[in-house]
């Protein structure tokens, strides 16, 4: 396997990732699923406010990326699946439950003070230790954005994808197409083995 291959989780190592964050955490367990199914930034993650996924009281059907915390300040729109919009919502409900009230600008992912944005280091730190203990192998922030990308790129075309990965040029995009070695053996597998399942 190819150093870039190893950069996207399996689907299996993502449930198991998500899994033991889910006993440790609810912040690192939220942020993971939205990095993991938007291909948020760590940047951008860092500096959500409950604002930009919740409209009201309904969770917005897409997490609005403004200038203000999108690199290079260009924004971009990323639809959210149901199920990030259902744990968005559990998430959010426990969040403004420890506090007497709240405003849209108040921030998503705090640090230990509600009032201080999550730090990069401090999830790039929960991240690698869950990675390390759930699969065995240290995660890093980027790859949640890589699996995403490099799942986007297996359904979707390369000008969408780089849309929603607020990418400039088409050519960044392009490195998250090196297909992974299950990838080689599904295709070989195709090829020459047409019946096995």
């Amino acid at each position: 396997m190819t150093q870039r291959a190893s950069k996207a989780l399996s689907l299996s190592e993502e449930q198991q990732l998500l899994g033991y964050l889910a006993t440790q955490s609810d912040r690192n367990r939220a942020a993971a699923t939205l990095a993991l199914t938007t291909g948020l930034r760590i940047s951008e993650l860092c500096h959500l406010t409950i604002g930009h996924v919740i409209e009201g009281k309904d969770i917005r059907l897409t997490l609005l990326v403004n200038a203000e915390i999108a690199k290079g300040r260009a924004p971009r729109a990323l639809p959210l699946p149901r199920s990030t919009r259902e744990m968005l919502n559990n998430y959010v409900h426990v969040l403004v439950s420890h506090r007497k009230s709240y405003k849209p600008t108040d921030l998503l992912f705090t640090g230990t003070t509600w009032r201080k944005p999550m730090t990069a280091r401090s999830f790039q730190r929960a991240i690698m230790n869950a990675g390390l203990t759930a699969i065995g192998r240290p995660v890093t922030p980027h790859m949640l954005r890589h699996t995403y990308l490099s799942r986007m790129l297996k359904s979707s075309d390369l000008a969408t994808v780089q849309e929603l990965a607020g990418h400039k040029s088409i050519k960044t995009t392009q490195i998250y197409l090196h297909p992974s070695a299950d990838d080689l053996a599904a295709a070989v597998a195709r090829a020459y083995d047409p019946e096995t399942p």
